[in-house]
């Protein structure tokens, strides 16, 4: 009996994964020639020619994201940062967890970014209470792409919606038909 209900119950959770992860994806432009793929549940908080703030979640009083919400901006720039300057700009002050280089195999259109750098960082809002900041910065051609992730520390979701910024930043490309993509 308890062996049927553990295998119904994974059946179900293999079921719910398989269904967010084939969830519709739009398709927003950035800039004069890029554009990127956002979850279509996301709702669009800002948009700018070149910025896109999406929050899954409602906002909470006071602040930008509730528990158990998470908040994804993407911009692009078409001057020439460096990752230290993204990281001063973005997460400023924030003590910095993790960082690392992310190769995606199999991923080498220009544009696009099949390699990026992320950093994950943590900054207190109160007492003992922390929100996370992951980014994620990617050159490609003359354009610098800025992804940055905000959540609650201890939010469960944490690494659904780092999986969710990297599969936005992987997606972005140039706009088909456009030769204006700057080298």
């Amino acid at each position: 009996m308890a062996t049927r209900f553990l295998f119904a119950l994974l059946g179900a959770l293999t079921f719910s994964i398989a269904v967010s992860a084939s969830e519709p994806w739009k398709v927003r432009q950035l800039g004069d020639s890029l554009q990127v793929s956002y979850p279509a549940d996301w709702k669009i908080i800002s948009d700018s020619p070149t910025q896109l703030a999406i929050l899954l979640g409602r906002r909470a009083e006071g602040v930008v994201i509730g528990p158990h919400a998470a908040l994804i901006q993407v911009s692009v720039d078409a001057a020439a940062k460096q990752l230290d300057q993204a990281l001063a700009s973005e997460i400023r002050d924030v003590p910095v967890l993790s960082r690392r280089t992310v190769v995606v195999p199999g991923l080498t259109r220009d544009p696009g970014c099949g390699t990026f750098e992320e950093v994950v960082g943590k900054e207190e809002y109160g007492p003992n209470v922390y929100q996370i900041s992951t980014l994620l910065f990617c050159r490609t051609g003359s354009y610098d792409i800025v992804l940055l992730v905000s959540n609650w520390q201890g939010d469960k979701n944490q690494g659904l919606y780092q999986d969710t910024a990297r599969r936005m930043l992987q997606s972005v490309s140039g706009i088909p038909g456009n030769q204006t993509v700057a080298k």
